[in-house]
């Protein structure tokens, strides 16, 4: 890919203001960096030497591309494309002392990809309610019963995945208002009315949810799939809302199992959902920061 012409990103950094740390922030599904502003700045004013930097993936927002999402490794390695170009003159030493990975649910997922691919390319690794170690499983009838499935296709006409596909294609707002009230801002801790505003239009910018979806359902590193989870180098901060029902606490108390409790911190927060970067940004951003330090 041409970083330049293809992936977009956003760095806090870009005038070479002095820093100590490199935090490398990936977003979820449904979202973009721009989901990323409150964290950011609350981040800045615990910690300004923590350089942020925060992309859209490929297919989200304003990366948009030719090449499709077909696997978590396109997005993983896209990420480690955009590194490589920002910290051309650095080495594996470098990286290991100064860049931190963070994933937001689908980031986690990329996150955690990164960490078994590049072990070399991150000194901690948080996941903030990230999806799971076995991905996510959408799920068909067939004559032996419920079945994981197994095309794109079958993903493409899932119910689920049809009909948010469809709602985005229609930039149906109302809807979408709906499900972010209802399912994402579960905890009722909403952005401001022109803040909200401005992350649905991001949200509409998302190209490829179907193929996102299918290289979700293909995803599993875990004990039972690839077996590749335990290989995450520690630390790991897993910071995980109480009330979240995209991602239940239980797939992140799975997840710091199968990379090893050893190496994890798990931190689940009471009367929080799904997005602890709006929903609980104040207490996220010192954690980040202790755990950076």
């Amino acid at each position: 890919m041409d970083i330049k012409n293809e992936l977009y990103y956003e760095d806090t950094h870009s005038n070479d203001n002095a820093y100590d740390h490199i935090l490398v922030l990936i977003h979820g599904n449904l979202i973009t960096c721009k989901y990323w502003k409150r964290l950011i700045q609350q981040i800045q004013q615990v910690n300004s030497k923590i350089r942020c930097i925060s992309m859209d993936l490929r297919g989200f927002g304003r990366s948009q591309s030719n090449q499709n999402v077909d696997q978590i490794t396109d997005l993983s390695n896209d990420v480690d494309i955009l590194l490589k170009s920002l910290l051309s003159d650095k080495n594996d030493e470098y990286y290991q002392e100064h860049v931190f990975l963070a994933g937001w649910s689908l980031g986690g997922i990329v996150g955690m990809q990164l960490a078994v691919d590049y072990p070399n390319k991150y000194q901690k690794l948080i996941l903030i309610a990230s999806g799971s170690v076995c991905g996510y499983a959408l799920m068909r009838e067939d004559e032996e019963g419920q079945v994981r499935c197994q095309t794109k296709q079958q993903v493409k006409e899932h119910p689920k995945v049809a009909l948010q596909q469809q709602k985005l294609s229609d930039k149906d707002r109302e809807f979408m208002k709906m499900f972010f009230d209802k399912v994402l801002f579960n905890s009722g801790k909403y952005p401001e009315e022109q803040e909200y505003k401005q992350l649905l239009d991001e949200t509409f910018l998302q190209t490829q949810y179907t193929n996102v979806c299918w290289a979700l359902n293909q995803f599993d590193i875990s004990s039972g799939g690839a077996n590749k989870a335990s290989q995450i180098k520690g630390p790991v901060l897993i910071y995980h809302g109480e009330l979240d029902i995209v991602i239940p606490k239980v797939f992140a108390e799975g997840n710091a199992k199968e990379i090893g409790e050893e190496k994890c911190t798990l931190i689940i927060r009471p009367g929080v959902g799904h997005m602890p970067p709006i929903e609980d940004v104040v207490n996220l951003a010192l954690e980040i920061s202790r755990f950076i330090n």
